[in-house]
């Protein structure tokens, strides 16, 4: 089974969502006929470049869910200083996001437990609290000003690496 069809197994639904949301999906009647949604279910790729050896689909998957979820903080607490009136659509892409990780997070017991690596990572950095919280502030505008790291506070996220492990966010 693929990283992929693991996580259509288990939430279908939120990743038909989050899928939505991929650069120039409404040109194809199937996802898998995107070019965009491919590169990123090739976490093979992925791993041979990081030169580490993940074991099976579900962890494969998790790596892919969580790593979008930490590129997509990263994105959104970069450009969060300069939102002036809200931005529903990447709210809304934050949204997405944040229901596929609680889905795959509710079923984690099932996992194996080289996947569960993911799961306390997700966990630990308050991935979930991070994008509800960044999706607020975009829904609504940002009236209050808010900073990035008045938000990451908000969300409880403990650690300066959750927030942003490859030093993207430079404000």
């Amino acid at each position: 089974m693929s990283p992929r069809q693991f996580v259509l197994g288990s939430c279908p639904e939120q990743l038909k969502a989050v899928e939505a949301t991929f650069k120039g999906s409404e040109k194809y009647s199937r996802a898998e006929d995107n070019p965009m949604i491919l590169r990123f279910w090739n976490q093979d790729q992925i791993a041979k470049k990081k030169h580490t050896l993940i074991p099976n689909s579900e962890s494969k998957a998790l790596m892919a869910v969580t790593g979008l979820a930490s590129l997509s903080i990263a994105n959104a607490a970069k450009s969060v200083h300069k939102v002036n009136a809200p931005i529903p659509v990447f709210a809304d892409m934050l949204d997405r996001q944040e229901s596929l990780l609680n889905c795959l997070l509710e079923k984690a017991h099932d996992f194996p437990e080289e996947a569960k690596f993911f799961v306390r990572h997700a966990k630990y950095c308050q991935f979930s609290e991070t994008l509800s919280e960044f999706s607020h502030v975009f829904r609504n505008g940002n009236p209050e000003k808010r900073t990035a790291e008045e938000i990451f506070i908000a969300a409880n996220n403990p650690d300066p690496l959750c927030r942003d492990p490859k030093g993207a966010r430079k404000q």
